[in-house]
């Protein structure tokens, strides 16, 4: 998300902007930072101890523990600290995977430190959900890491490589179409916990509006900083003001609304507000077709 098939810079960015996408953010923050200081102690090493201690503010942590307890609201459940907590320590695994193939580091140590730093927050996260006896939302999220690793060797193949002709729409999203996968993390774990996985596909649809929207957004907001390390998306190629990249995040903004009904209040405040920043964004960037039909 924007980390996810991202760049370091845009990494960054993604990041800071997790309190205007999700309110008040500090449970997620509190529960990574007793898991990083958890791990840090039990896995005594500086290298590790660095990579564990950013699981409070990154973006592939904390969305889908704030998406899963979302949904477990919306759907009448309460998520317990533990299941959050196991979940936000797995999503490690998937920041540092593409953290080695995003910036293919070439020191050795923090290379590990990567490596290993997202295996232990994997097994760890693992090791909580068997203890917690929550069988069925570690194969969800068994499933739903898998997918999201397949759809990102499409992300390298379509997006990271130098193109002789220019990329099309359809290209373009099916090369961000890992970002579905990896919204739809939080909240499968969530169905899986409630055992209502009859709502999957809803949250599919829900999770492919949703996310390309912040995908786009970020690729937006990005572009110069895309240019300039090889990540090649469309507003990288259009340019300001990006009227063809709105129209594409306001159409799938639509997908996010239409997929969800008025039970589904959490979720849909979070488009709501995914909406406003974007609504800002094309104004600042002097785009004023956005959100016209």
């Amino acid at each position: 998300m924007v980390e996810n098939g991202g760049i370091m810079k845009k990494k960054k960015s993604s990041s800071a902007i997790l309190g205007d996408l999700y309110g008040d953010i500090r449970k997620y923050q509190r529960i990574m930072k007793e898991s990083a200081i958890y791990l840090a102690k039990k896995y005594s090493n500086k290298n590790l101890k660095t990579i564990f201690s950013t699981m409070p503010t990154k973006m592939i942590t904390i969305a889908p523990m704030v998406l899963c307890d979302s949904t477990a609201k919306d759907i009448g459940v309460k998520c317990s600290d533990e299941i959050l907590k196991a979940l936000g320590m797995s999503m490690l695994w998937i920041s540092t995977h593409d953290d080695v193939v995003d910036e293919m580091p070439r020191d050795r140590n923090y290379l590990s430190s990567l490596v290993y730093s997202g295996d232990i927050g994997l097994m760890e996260g693992m090791r909580i959900l068997f203890a917690e006896n929550k069988k069925k939302v570690a194969d969800e999220l068994i499933n739903s890491i898998n997918e999201n690793h397949f759809r990102q060797q499409i992300v390298i193949e379509e997006l990271w490589r130098k193109r002789k002709r220019k990329l099309n729409r359809k290209q373009y999203l099916n090369g961000i179409d890992h970002i579905r996968t990896f919204v739809s993390i939080g909240p499968r774990c969530a169905l899986a916990f409630a055992d209502k996985l009859n709502f999957k596909e809803k949250i599919m649809k829900f999770s492919r509006g949703y996310g390309i929207g912040i995908q786009i957004l970020d690729d937006i907001r990005e572009y110069k900083e895309d240019r300039k390390f090889g990540y090649t998306s469309l507003p990288s190629i259009e340019g300001p003001p990006f009227r063809k990249s709105f129209e594409i995040l306001y159409d799938n903004i639509k997908i996010a609304k239409k997929s969800l009904g008025e039970e589904w209040v959490t979720l849909s405040l979070y488009v709501n507000k995914l909406e406003d920043i974007v609504l800002k964004t094309c104004k600042d960037m002097g785009c004023n077709m956005y959100g016209k039909k």
